[in-house]
C-alpha cells in the first residue's frame, strides 16, 4: 500500500533499507508521533530508551479541552569496529539522540532542553554522541537584520508569540554541545557575521519566510569516536532537492574511527 496514512510507514522504510528502527512514541496510547531512528547494518545496536520530556505547551481540542502537546527524546547506543583497533579490542561506542521540541512556546522549549541535558546519561550512559531533531527553536545569528525583521513581522500578522533568540539553544551549548551546521559554516564554531548571514540552503524549513528550525550537535566528547585515529569534525548541509516533508533533510557526515 501506499499514502502518507500507512501506519507501517517506518517499518517499511527499515526494511526498504536494511535497517533496524528504534521508535518511541510521544504520548503512547494517544498520539501517532514520535521520533525514530533508523540503525545501519555496518553498526552493532545495543540498546535504546526513551523519556517523555517535561512542558509542552497546552492546547484546546476540538471538543474543548485542555490538552498538553507532549514531546519525547529517544536515544540509541552503538558500536562498531575501529580500523585502528585490533581484533581482540573492544568495539568504539557511540550514541545518537533524536529528540523534538514545542513548536509554540519557548518557555516550553527551554523545559525540554533542560530534561534532555538531565537523562542524557540515563539515556545513553555518557558516551560520545549527536543530538539531533525539529527543534523548533532560532538563533538570531542565523539571519540578516532583514531576515530576522521580516519573521517579527509575520509574527505580528498572525499575531504569534515573538520571536526568540532561543535559551533552549543556548543551554545546549553552555553545556558544551557544538551545532554542526554552525562549525560546517564558520569552520570555528564561533557565532555567525549576523550582518553577512548564511546561505538560504541552510534553512530546513524553506516556506515564504525559511527558517532553520532543525539542528545536529555533538557532545562536548565527540571526538573520542575516532578511536585514536585522525580525528575529522562531522560536517552537516541541507538536501535541498528532497521531498516528502515540509522540512528538508538536514545531513551530518561523520567519520568514525
Amino acid at each position: 500500500p501506499e499514502g502518507q496514512a500507512r501506519a507501517d510507514s517506518l517499518d517499511a522504510l527499515a526494511s526498504d533499507l536494511g535497517m533496524t528502527l528504534t521508535f518511541a512514541h510521544a504520548t503512547p496510547g494517544f498520539e501517532k508521533f514520535g521520533n525514530a531512528i533508523l540503525v545501519s547494518s555496518d553498526l552493532q545496536l545495543l540498546g535504546s530508551q526513551s523519556v517523555h520530556l517535561n512542558g509542552g505547551s497546552v492546547v484546546k481540542t476540538p471538543a474543548g479541552k485542555d490538552k498538553r502537546i507532549v514531546r519525547g527524546c529517544v536515544g540509541v547506543r552503538l558500536a562498531f569496529q575501529s580500523e585502528h583497533s585490533s581484533e581482540d579490542q573492544d568495539y568504539v561506542q557511540f550514541a545518537v539522540l533524536a529528540t523534538h521540541w514545542d513548536h509554540i512556546a519557548e518557555s516550553e522549549r527551554v523545559a525540554q532542553a533542560t530534561h534532555v541535558l538531565d537523562s542524557a546519561k540515563d539515556l545513553i550512559g555518557g558516551l560520545p554522541h549527536l543530538l539531533v531533531g525539529d527543534l523548533n527553536a532560532m538563533k538570531r545569528s542565523d539571519y540578516t537584520p532583514d531576515e530576522w525583521a521580516a519573521l517579527e513581522e509575520r509574527n505580528r500578522q498572525r499575531s504569534w508569540a515573538p520571536l526568540e533568540d532561543s535559551s533552549a539553544l543556548a543551554a545546549l551549548e553552555a553545556a558544551g554541545y557544538l551545532d554542526v551546521m554552525q562549525m560546517t559554516v564558520e569552520g570555528l564554531g564561533s557565532a555567525m557575521d549576523v550582518d553577512q548571514g548564511p546561505p538560504a540552503a541552510r534553512f530546513t524549513a524553506p516556506r515564504e519566510r525559511p527558517m532553520r528550525l532543525d539542528y545536529a550537535y555533538t557532545s562536548s566528547n565527540w571526538n573520542a569516536v575516532s578511536a585514536g585515529g585522525t580525528y575529522t569534525a562531522p560536517v552537516a548541509w541541507v538536501d535541498v532537492d528532497a521531498q516528502g516533508s515540509d522540512h528538508l533533510p538536514l545531513v551530518v557526515d561523520a567519520e568514525l574511527g
